[in-house]
């Protein structure tokens, strides 16, 4: 699950990836729900979850987010 929203000052976007811990999951973006960009894979190690922070593109003013467990 993802949750904390937050803009930051410097057009980064950050949130909080919560989920099984020790389980790895992949973040993907999207300006159009349609076509989906990688941002990584970040394992749930910490109880609290993990910050995951991205960088606004200047040509987008939304962007979506999806995180799906890694097999």
């Amino acid at each position: 699950m993802l949750s904390s929203p937050a803009l930051l000052p410097n057009r980064q976007f950050q949130f909080i990836l919560n989920g099984e811990p020790g389980r790895r999951y992949r973040i993907e973006s999207s300006a159009n729900l349609t076509n989906w960009t990688a941002l990584g894979t970040h394992t749930v190690d910490l109880p609290q979850g993990v910050e995951i922070s991205d960088l606004m593109p200047t040509d987008s003013t939304r962007r979506f987010y999806r995180g799906s467990p890694v097999p």
